[in-house]
């Protein structure tokens, strides 16, 4: 785990972070170890991962990240519930003798007639699956620099 320490370069605080930098679980461990001035420890031992905090909107890139991985899981959902309400209306359909045909292709192209709306259902659905995997992968790779730029050094 990583832990993200900010402080204030012009102040020596940890007041209104200017910086940034990105500790392992250890490394923070070793600051509650520290003895005497914190900051001085801190800039000495970390200066070179410090990254300016104009440089990283953490918070909104967190909550962008969270909010694609929302997203996708409710495409995930509503893409399976299309998907198994499509199949129930076909089996019904096959049991009640509405869908014929002399071959499978002939049945699939009258399935493809006959149940119109739940196939373009599954087909939006399935469009709004790819656009959310699409924006959760740029979310991460958002945040993977973000995280690359708190780890250099």
């Amino acid at each position: 785990m990583s832990k993200i320490y900010a402080l204030d370069l012009k102040s020596e605080t940890v007041e209104n972070a200017t910086h940034l930098a990105l500790l392992t679980d250890e490394e923070a461990d070793d600051l509650n170890r520290v003895s005497g001035d914190l900051y001085d420890f801190f800039v000495s031992h970390f200066r070179r991962r410090l990254v300016p905090t104009r440089l990283v909107d953490l918070e909104d890139t967190l909550k962008e990240h969270e909010e694609a991985l929302d997203e996708l899981g409710d495409a995930q959902i509503a893409r399976d519930r299309y998907r198994e309400a499509l199949e129930i209306a076909r089996a019904q359909a096959i049991l009640e003798g509405r869908i014929q045909g002399k071959n499978a292709e002939e049945r699939e192209a009258h399935a493809r007639t006959l149940l119109a709306e739940q196939y373009q259902n599954l087909r939006l659905a399935e469009e709004r699956l790819t656009r959310a995997k699409a924006q959760a992968e740029i979310a991460r790779s958002r945040f993977e620099m973000i995280k690359a730029l708190l780890v250099k050094g």
